[in-house]
């Protein structure tokens, strides 16, 4: 059967509505090199190409190309792209050909280019009770944005005087447990040609204006998802959740937000058959999901409540059923997460699937439920969604349970693996997690050589996490290899400031390989940073004790005691430090101190036993 141009266009259709985007632009480009004159042909490369962020390459089709859709698409683009342009101060006279040659091909077909669109960004955005938050957000927005929409919910604080501040349009809404309702009205407020959603709790990263423009200049597209880092605890550096929502999207009328609570925007964009496409160069860090805002906030209950009440109309709404496991995941809730999860439907094309199942695991996992937490696991990878988070969940439960060579397999099977681009889910399992418990693992079988590699691996990966830096200290203290501890104790000093605990450790792995000059100074380094470190007195006490240094190890000794003096083995190794030295009453007045702290300290009753019998030979 030849293949017509109908068949070529029929294949790309049919492709596309598949989502298979490579496929139809290859359909098109094959057609298109068969059959160079023909317009339907050319209109439908052209305009597959500007759907792939290829407009200049679009251009070259839009003579031949039959309708007006192509040559308005690339009018409007290049219009943009000049204003763009100027606004980054770039000289771009192939823009300004561009637009000049469509104009003509436009007036030559008698097609009305009118009104082209102008640039102009609105950043919408509802808020109550955020002056905590509110200044430092819009402070990311100046400069970028040319409209900042405020609508405010019912703040009893600074927020609305906050929000003037900037010169934001204020609108205010009555709160009816709608957020989408919300959303909505700030929309209706705007007048710009984009929107960007954003929140009192998240910031804008810096040098966004060029991402930003970049995607404005397609108003062919209908939105364009942004790299959302969330984090979920106070130190910045670990601990982060990272997902691709669409925040940047169309001003148009039909496209509003949908769902009461974890609204989204997609659904009405796609309605009108408008792409959503992805944004590099940019993201937002946001703070809201951090245990002390959730608290101050009470932001827990509330969406507990609207979850629930949304699932009381459509008990078996997948998406819900995911938030509020997620929600309860998060709250510590693992019984009524794990519940949660088991009724949501299994569908492999969710974006959010795998973390789902993964999630569903470790609240198993946290409640000691390991034969069905493997099972989850089980059964997430014959539904076709295992992965990275699977596979890191699995070795995760069999390590607690003592299956030590099945969790290595499990977890090394994660190397190469990755979250795809927009799908929720721990990144830094990807990026260092799923190596430090590879080398964790390979410590619990005595494989010290190989967990070196593994944690100098995660350490490289996440070169500010000090939990990482220890890691790998350990398992050089555990391999014996000194030069491999100096390389590693090199690493960390050029990375952090020490502080007390830091030196203590790296003291103690310098030790355990016989470097002991070297963990004496990293003991002094400990006792310098912070004065008051009873223990590090202690460990460079043991150090001097067992190098023959009896009288400094006593002086040590006691200062550490001075800080702590409560510990009955403190006072016990004292008594040891005495007794060498030579202080034989010292030592037995260290040893009853021991004892009157804990009476069951067999060897310091031992010892205080020896002096004794010592003493009444010596009377005799």
């Amino acid at each position: 059967m030849p293949l017509t141009p109908a068949t070529y266009l029929e294949s790309a259709r049919s492709l596309q509505a598949e989502r298979s985007w490579d496929e139809a632009e290859a359909a098109l480009a094959e057609g298109a090199r068969r059959y160079p004159n023909d317009p339907d042909l050319n209109a439908a490369y052209g305009l597959c190409l500007c759907a792939r962020a290829r407009e200049a390459q679009a251009l070259h089709y839009a003579e031949a190309a039959s309708g007006d859709e192509l040559i308005k698409t690339l009018a409007a683009h290049f219009h943009l792209k000049i204003q763009a342009d100027r606004r980054l101060k770039i000289s771009d006279q192939e823009s300004s050909a561009a637009l000049e040659s469509i104009r003509e091909l436009a007036i030559e077909r008698g097609i009305d280019l009118n009104p082209l669109p102008d640039l102009r960004l609105s950043a919408c955005m509802i808020v109550r009770d955020e002056e905590a938050h509110l200044t430092e957000c819009l402070a990311t927005l100046d400069g970028i944005c040319d409209e900042i929409v405020v609508v405010d919910t019912g703040s009893t604080d600074n927020t609305v005087k906050i929000a003037e501040s900037f010169g934001a349009v204020i609108g205010h809404f009555d709160w009816c447990d709608d957020f989408s309702a919300a959303r909505n009205a700030s929309l209706e407020l705007a007048s710009g040609n984009w929107a960007l959603w954003i929140d009192a709790d998240e910031r804008l990263s810096p040098n966004s204006l060029t991402a930003l423009l970049s995607a404005m200049v397609r108003p062919h597209f209908g939105g364009f998802t942004i790299p959302m880092i969330n984090f979920l605890s106070d130190d910045l550096t670990r601990d982060r959740l990272e997902h691709r929502p669409c925040r940047l999207f169309r001003l148009h009328p039909s496209i509003r937000f949908e769902g009461k609570i974890h609204e989204q925007i997609t659904t009405s964009i796609e309605a009108l058959g408008l792409q959503v496409a992805q944004l590099d160069g940019i993201h937002i860090d946001h703070f809201g999901y951090q245990k002390s805002e959730i608290e101050r906030k009470g932001k827990a209950q509330r969406t507990f409540s609207m979850l629930e009440s949304e699932l009381a109309l459509n008990p078996t709404d997948s998406f819900h059923l995911f938030n509020l496991g997620n929600a309860y995941f998060s709250a510590g809730r693992f019984e009524e997460a794990a519940e949660t999860f088991s009724r949501a439907d299994v569908n492999g094309r969710a974006p959010h699937a795998q973390f789902m199942m993964h999630l569903w695991a470790f609240a198993l996992l946290q409640v000691a439920r390991h034969d069905e937490a493997i099972e989850v696991c089980d059964r997430a990878e014959k539904s076709g969604i295992g992965g990275i988070l699977i596979d890191y969940a699995r070795s995760c439960i069999l390590a607690e349970q003592g299956r030590l060579e099945e969790a290595l397999a499990a977890v090394r099977a994660a190397r190469g693996k990755k979250l795809a681009p927009g799908e929720p889910g721990d990144r830094a399992i990807e990026q260092h997690r799923a190596k430090s418990l590879e080398s964790s693992i390979l410590l619990e079988l005595n494989r010290a050589e190989e967990a070196v590699v593994a944690a100098r691996e995660a350490f490289a990966s996440a070169p500010t996490h000090r939990d990482l830096w220890i890691g790998w200290l350990r398992a050089a203290e555990m391999a014996e290899d000194g030069s491999e501890l100096v390389t590693a104790f090199s690493a960390g000093a050029d990375q952090f400031e020490f502080d007390a605990e830091l030196c203590v450790a790296a003291g103690r792995a310098f030790e355990s390989t016989g470097r002991n000059q070297n963990a004496l100074e990293c003991y002094q380094q400990a006792i310098e940073t912070q004065p008051d470190h009873a223990n590090a007195y202690f460990c460079a006490a043991d150090l001097l004790l067992r190098q023959g240094f009896a009288l400094e190890a006593a002086e040590a000794y006691q200062k550490g005691l001075g800080f702590e003096p409560y510990f009955a083995e403190g006072w016990f190794m004292l008594g040891n430090a005495l007794y060498r030295a030579g202080s034989y009453d010292g030592a037995a007045l260290a040893y009853r101190q021991a004892l009157e702290l804990d009476e069951s300290h067999d060897r310091a009753a031992a010892n205080l036993a020896i002096i004794t019998e010592d003493e009444s030979e010596r009377a005799a």
